[in-house]
């Protein structure tokens, strides 16, 4: 995978902290590697008499000054959600490329030979560390940058110094050491960009499996909440009708169904009674299944007859809903003197969506 930062800031939210927040740890970790290098320096010079020049301890705190602000910028983006723009990347990874190469040309020891300076000094060692922590970029493209910037630096520093090719006289150690050098920091950047590729692959694994495992979380919760409100749209206290005892129950297949039962006393004293099922299972009948008992709820009065409530109904539903959806529902009137229960015209409505539906069949 050889993505680049442009790509990286169109993937999601948490690949973009994830990237951000391992930039951060390269950061600290260049910032602790360039100090332990000017530690060590400054030991050789101060302590130990080295001949390295003095320079290359400026050079080390222009680096780790950069490094600091270029965390600075993280840290920003972080907070906001955004991310760095990619002319950064590229120049600190450039910058860090150009560290040791500068060390080579103007701060290694004047007691080193010219022809061995570029094979001798410890400035050299400095190219790994940073090639390898180019790594924690998850930026394949970025390890190529790193390697090749390295070796072309390197190439550029050996002849400031003087390395040159002489194939009239044959070519010496020295001047076949500094390409297979070179070619050594090309091939490690390579390598860090398909160790990058195999990590990469397994965070953004990851971050798929945690964004899946949490998006399903939210499923369940919603339906969850879909679920109690469905159950709290049923009838809770039961008709009192003498000589009649009224129950009603429900269970859907799925956490929300398409089914619903109720009944509602009309100022008359008389009692209506609807049943009705949804076609499916799942949100989307139970959404038409609350909206057919809104209808419902609204619709019945003790003026119109069923046929014409039901009529009514289908008509509001129609509108509402495409063709391949319907609902079957049967409501039931009882007498105003409601000593026994007596059903005067039950009737069953399958709701066609494309224009109401005017053939009833009534028992």
């Amino acid at each position: 995978m050889t993505s680049s930062i442009k790509e990286i800031d169109e993937t999601s939210p948490a690949f973009r902290e994830a990237l951000l927040k391992s930039e951060r740890k390269r950061i600290f970790a260049i910032v602790s590697f360039v100090l332990f290098f000017t530690l060590l320096t400054a030991v050789r010079i101060f302590v130990l008499g080295s001949a390295m020049g003095r320079y290359g301890l400026l050079a080390a705190a222009v680096l780790i000054a950069f490094e600091l602000w270029l965390l600075r910028l993280v840290k920003r983006a972080l907070q906001s959600g955004l991310m760095v723009p990619q002319f950064w990347w590229y120049c600190s990874q450039m910058l860090e490329s150009l560290f040791p190469a500068a060390g080579i040309a103007f701060f290694a020891s004047t007691r080193l030979h010219l022809d061995y300076r570029p094979l001798a000094t410890p400035w050299v060692l400095a190219y790994f560390p940073l090639i390898l922590l180019s790594v924690l970029r998850l930026s394949p493209r970025l390890c190529w940058v790193s390697g090749f910037s390295s070796a072309l630096g390197y190439l550029a520093a050996a002849y400031f110094i003087g390395w040159r090719f002489d194939p009239q006289n044959g070519f010496a150690v020295t001047e076949t050491a500094v390409p297979f050098f070179a070619f050594l920091l090309l091939a490690t950047g390579i390598l860090a960009a398909k160790v990058t590729s195999e990590i990469r692959n397994y965070v953004e694994a990851a971050l798929r499996e945690a964004e899946t495992e949490y998006q399903l979380k939210e499923v369940e919760h919603e339906l969850q909440i879909a679920r109690s409100i469905q159950q709290s749209l049923l009838p809770k206290l039961r008709p009192q009708i003498p000589g009649f005892a009224v129950a009603g129950w429900s269970l859907s297949a799925d956490d929300t169904g398409g089914d619903f039962y109720d009944w509602k006393r009309l100022s008359n004293s008389r009692w209506v009674v609807v049943l009705a099922d949804v076609t499916g299972h799942g949100i989307g009948p139970a959404m038409l299944a609350s909206v057919c008992r809104a209808y419902s709820r609204a619709s019945f009065n003790d003026r119109d007859s069923l046929e014409t409530t039901l009529q009514n109904i289908n008509r509001s539903f129609a509108e509402d809903l495409t063709p391949e959806r319907f609902a079957t529902f049967v409501a039931l009137y009882s007498k105003k003197v409601a000593i026994k229960w007596s059903c005067s015209r039950p009737v069953t409505v399958r709701f066609s969506f494309t224009a109401p539906l005017t053939n009833l069949s009534s028992t």
